[in-house]
């Protein structure tokens, strides 16, 4: 089936661009993990170090009616002195795709193009609607990037929390209005709506409904264009023992992105979902007394879990660093996952449907020391339709990762 195309979602999609100034502090919050200093090599997004590759999109933050993009520049080897430093690379044309189909883009039909930027706010876009991103870099020479990483996001209303804000009046609908957490949030929020959370420390065992997105990263005033996860650390931390820090609850789809988790040796999971469809990115999940993240799908089709889940940090958990089960349709992309206690991912348990869709994939990530081996894959049942009616190809898939 071809891609629709993003023109009939939206005649008005070029009227509606704007343009930030280049750089991942000023892009809505692309770049080094949050929760530590960016001199760490440790917060760097997994897979390939991005000074050397184009991991393509970073962050597709949602805005009410719109989206603010933001990557990494194309950079090049130069010699300053004595030394070989990385500089941006001139000349380099950034290809923006949208799709309504996960992971589906016609790359003949760019909807945007910029050069030498790295963000782009879209505007005019639908709320309530789940929408695909991807962008690849051309070069002067008319080279394009292939199977960059794609991103999903829902345009929604804005509601602001402030941790710990005093303000007597507080409905979230302004940044001096901002809620005084999200517990206090989550009742009085509209479905679906985003949650933009600033600096500071939220207790765990937060269950998001479906619908409810939750962005962390934001300086005090709140303004996406300053949005920066590793500057202005939004940390989500105990709360009960039994866990997770942080889950998903409803089929609808939720994006988390830019926070922090930190189980303090005492939680014993990080994150938590299943069924339903889950974004996952730019997330630092460490210290969990069991496994960091934890995703289940059910039998039928329409229970299964399902997202896209990029640039993530999923480090020194004493249990697995992923656990995947039942019906699955999962995408793991450029992300970390190191000296876990157990499998670095752990998803002997996942089934197959009728159809034989690719259930599990892994894209360019980096999952190494973790202490009982890098990745299982497996298998619980077979597919729970007709004789003859079995796994297609793909039913899993390892590409481009350093497994060790």
């Amino acid at each position: 089936m071809k891609p629709r195309a993003f023109s009939s979602l939206l005649p008005a999609l070029l009227l509606g661009l704007a343009f930030l100034p280049g750089g991942c502090g000023s892009s809505g919050g692309g770049g080094s993990a949050p929760g530590a200093s960016a001199k760490d090599p440790e917060v760097r997004p997994g897979g390939a170090d991005p000074s050397e590759t184009f991991a393509g999109c970073r962050e597709a933050l949602p805005l009410d009616g719109g989206v603010l993009l933001s990557w990494e520049p194309v950079t090049e080897e130069v010699k300053k002195g004595k030394k070989t430093i990385r500089v941006p690379r001139k000349g380099i044309q950034y290809w923006v795709y949208f799709s309504s189909l996960p992971f589906r883009f016609d790359v003949n039909a760019p909807d945007a193009r910029v050069t030498d930027r790295t963000s782009l706010e879209v505007k005019g876009l639908k709320n309530g609607l789940v929408y695909w991103v991807t962008v690849k870099a051309r070069d002067t020479s008319g080279f394009l990037d292939k199977d960059k990483v794609a991103l999903s996001f829902v345009p929604a209303p804005v509601r602001y929390v402030k941790p710990g804000n005093r303000s007597p009046s507080r409905d979230g609908k302004t940044p001096e209005k901002a809620f005084a957490s999200v517990r206090e949030a989550l009742p009085r929020v509209p479905v679906p709506s985003t949650l933009y959370v600033g600096e500071g420390t939220l207790p765990g065992g937060l269950y998001l409904p479906g619908g409810v997105a939750l962005a962390g990263g934001f300086d005090p005033s709140m303004d996406p264009g300053e949005r920066d996860p590793v500057e202005h650390v939004t940390r989500i931390a105990g709360g009960p023992s039994s866990g997770p820090l942080l889950g998903v609850a409803g089929p609808a789809h939720t994006l988390v992105t830019g926070v922090l988790l930190d189980g303090e040796n005492k939680v014993s999971s990080g994150f938590r979902a299943g069924p339903g469809r889950v974004a996952l990115r730019n997330v630092s999940i460490v210290r969990c007394a069991g496994p960091g993240v934890v995703l289940t799908g059910r039998a039928a089709v329409e229970n299964r879990v399902e997202g896209d889940f990029s640039f993530l940090r999923i480090l020194g958990n004493t249990g697995a660093g992923v656990v995947a089960r039942g019906l699955t349709g999962l995408r793991f992309q450029e992300s970390l996952i190191r000296r876990n206690g157990n499998e670095g991912v752990l998803a002997r348990e996942l089934e197959v449907n009728p159809e034989g869709e690719l259930l599990f994939a892994l894209e360019g990530c980096r999952i190494e020391a973790n202490r009982a081996g890098g990745v299982e894959i497996g298998l619980s049942r077979g597919p729970a339709g007709p004789a003859g009616s079995g796994p297609g190809e793909s039913l899993a898939r390892l590409r481009r990762c350093l497994v060790r």
